[in-house]
C-alpha cells in the first residue's frame, strides 16, 4: 500500500511539472451601448474595432499618442460613418467629431471615401488631423482639417483650411499653398502662419473675361487674331480669354501690390494660344472691348 501511495504522489508531481502555468489573457472589454454624451462611454477598443483607416496620431512635440477611428451609424442602418472618435491611451475620448456636419447634404461619408491622417498643418510642432469627406473628382480628395489646441487638449475644426479644394503644406518654409474656386475664377493663394493665424502673402487669380452681348467673336478676332478661325456654336466673345493676375500682400496691412496681369488664350487649336500682357496695346484693346 505504501508503495502505491508513493507512486501516486510521484505521478501527480510529474504531471504538475509538465503542465505550464496558464497564460494571462487580456479580457476584451464589452462594447458600450449606442454613443452618448458621456465621453467615457467609448473605449479605445471600440474605436479600434470600426473601419475607415483607423490609425494613431502622435503629437510630436510631446510624444503623446491618440487613436482615431470612424464609427458606423449608431442605429445600424445605412452605410458609411457618422462620427470620428479620437481617444487617448487610457480610453478617454478627446474628441467626437460629427462627420455629418462636413457634408453639404448631411449624408454619411461613404466608407470607400473616408480616410483620416495626421499632419502638422500649422507648423507648431503638434500633429493635426485631416479627414477626407468627399471626392472632388475620381482622383482628387477633399479634406477637412482639425488643428490640435494644446491649451484645451482637443482637435478643433479649422474652417479656413477646410474651405479650400486643395492644400499643400511646405514644412521647410512653413507656408500653405491653397486652391479654391469662386464665381468662375480659379484662385491660388499662399499663406504663412503668424501668431497662430493664416496670413496671406501672395495670390494668383485666373478669371474668365466677360464681354457685353454687343461684342462678337469677330470683334475680338480683330484684336486677337486667330480666335475667330475656330468653329463655334456661338458668335459670343465669351469663353475665349482668361485674365491671370498675380499679387503680393503686405503681412502687416494686407495691402495688395499687383505683380503681373496677363490675358491667356485658352481655345485649343488657335494660332493665338498663349498669353499677352494686360499692359500692352493688345491687352488695352481687349480691356476696352470688355468695358463697352
Amino acid at each position: 500500500m505504501r508503495l502505491w501511495i508513493i507512486l501516486f504522489i510521484c505521478l501527480a508531481l510529474a504531471g504538475c511539472a509538465a503542465s505550464p502555468a496558464p497564460e494571462e489573457t487580456a479580457t476584451e472589454p464589452s462594447l458600450p451601448p449606442a454613443p452618448t454624451d458621456d465621453a467615457s462611454a467609448v473605449s479605445v477598443d471600440r474605436t479600434m474595432s470600426v473601419g475607415g483607416d483607423v490609425g494613431t496620431v502622435t503629437l510630436t512635440a510631446t510624444g503623446r499618442e491618440y487613436v482615431y477611428g470612424a464609427e458606423p451609424p449608431a442605429d445600424g442602418k445605412g452605410f458609411g460613418f457618422d462620427t470620428l472618435v479620437v481617444a487617448a491611451a487610457d480610453g478617454s475620448v478627446v474628441n467626437r467629431i460629427d462627420l455629418l456636419a462636413l457634408t453639404a447634404d448631411g449624408n454619411r461619408i461613404e466608407a470607400e471615401v473616408f480616410n483620416a491622417g495626421a499632419l502638422d498643418v500649422n507648423f507648431d510642432g503638434y500633429n493635426d488631423l485631416r479627414v477626407c469627406d468627399r471626392m472632388i473628382s475620381s482622383s482628387q480628395p477633399h479634406y477637412a482639417y482639425y488643428v490640435w489646441k494644446n491649451a484645451s487638449g482637443v482637435f478643433e475644426f479649422d474652417a479656413a483650411l477646410s474651405a479650400y479644394l486643395h492644400c499643400d503644406f511646405d514644412a521647410e518654409n512653413k507656408s500653405v499653398s491653397a486652391y479654391r474656386e469662386e464665381a468662375g475664377a480659379d484662385i491660388y493663394e499662399r499663406f504663412e502662419y503668424a501668431g497662430g493665424e493664416l496670413v496671406l502673402f501672395e495670390d494668383a487669380v485666373s478669371r474668365w473675361v466677360d464681354f457685353p452681348d454687343t461684342v462678337t467673336r469677330a470683334d475680338l478676332t480683330a484684336v486677337v487674331p486667330g480666335i475667330g478661325d475656330l468653329p463655334s456654336l456661338s458668335d459670343s466673345a465669351d469663353g475665349c480669354l482668361k485674365l491671370l493676375t498675380r499679387r503680393a500682400f503686405d503681412p502687416e496691412t494686407g495691402e495688395a501690390t499687383l505683380l503681373s496681369a496677363q490675358y491667356q488664350v485658352l481655345l485649343m487649336g488657335s494660332d493665338a494660344i498663349g498669353g499677352f500682357d494686360a499692359d500692352s496695346d493688345k491687352g488695352r484693346a481687349v480691356a476696352a472691348l470688355a468695358a463697352e
